[in-house]
């Protein structure tokens, strides 16, 4: 019965950096949450990140400089002994870079 009834797998497409690219140029500054959105979702990609990770992230848990940006996790799912971890996101220089808009939206 499992395989008469059941229907193939269609996987989504994974995130680019040209879709990332587009939404970038198409953000509307002005707009917070479009930022926020957009910013979470370029540091969410920079730094292999779940969204349990993203959602738990807080102000007081960046820190960015020029160069890079650090993210303090306090829990992670492949943290077996719940020590924390830092993330580091380095800077790129292109549009899509999370330093970069990160420290536009603070």
């Amino acid at each position: 019965m499992k395989r008469i009834l059941a229907r193939p797998v269609v996987r989504k497409e994974p995130v680019t950096p040209d879709i990332l690219c587009r939404m970038v140029t198409s953000l509307n500054t002005d707009n917070m949450k479009d930022l926020r959105a957009c910013s979470m979702f370029l540091v969410a990609y920079a730094g292999f990140l779940r969204f349990d990770e993203m959602i738990i992230i807080r102000l007081m848990d960046l820190q960015i400089c020029s160069s890079h940006m650090k993210i303090f996790l306090e829990r992670s799912k492949t943290d077996q002994f719940r020590e924390g971890a830092w993330v580091v996101i380095a800077s790129t220089g292109k549009i899509t870079c999370p330093v970069r808009i990160c420290s536009t939206s603070i």
